[in-house]
């Protein structure tokens, strides 16, 4: 990690966190509007569309972090 200072991953863990933190809110949100719904169906539908979001997300987020980090090594590599 000699090319990453302390402030830098510092600042990207802050900016994954609001990352996390907007998709985990927005998969809740979802999944609360099956639930508020008091139907059976419409409850699981949108249990389901709320954590499809949410692993979309996190799967997402992974890629990202793998990508920058790969990115970050090449160009310190050059």
């Amino acid at each position: 990690m000699a090319n990453v200072n302390p402030i830098e991953g510092i600042v990207y863990g802050f900016r994954l966190l609001a990352y996390f933190l907007v998709v985990g809110i927005i998969g809740a949100v979802i999944a609360g509007i099956g639930y508020l719904s008091g139907e059976g169906i419409m409850m699981v539908v949108f249990g389901l569309l709320g954590y499809i979001f949410i692993m979309g997300g996190l799967l997402g987020a992974q890629y990202k972090l793998i990508a920058d980090a790969v990115e970050k090594g090449l160009l310190a590599a050059k």
